[in-house]
């Protein structure tokens, strides 16, 4: 995906691509009004579709460690990006 304007700037990369700032918000959309729906399972199917946060995804390692935040299915990408790949492992 080329960003050519403001609006279609790629602010996340993910297990499944780039995601523009409009996608993001169009996921978080999705994502309330699943749990408005009271749809708790698609509202976390959802989330996961979502990049984990790079340091909340560590916290997790050390608390949880890595079979729990594998057997979770996070979209680890943005802190493979930052710890390297093989960061859960270390």
């Amino acid at each position: 995906m080329s960003a050519t304007n403001e609006k279609d700037r790629v602010v996340l990369h993910t297990a499944h691509g780039e995601m523009t700032e409009e996608e993001f918000d169009a996921l978080g959309d999705r994502i309330l009004e699943a749990q408005d729906r009271g749809d708790t399972e698609e509202a976390m199917r959802l989330l996961k579709l979502i990049p984990l946060d790079p340091d909340y995804g560590m916290a997790l390692k050390m608390f949880f460690g890595k079979d729990e935040i594998l057997e979770d299915g996070w979209d680890l990408t943005e802190a493979n990006m930052k710890f390297g790949e093989g960061w859960l492992d270390e």
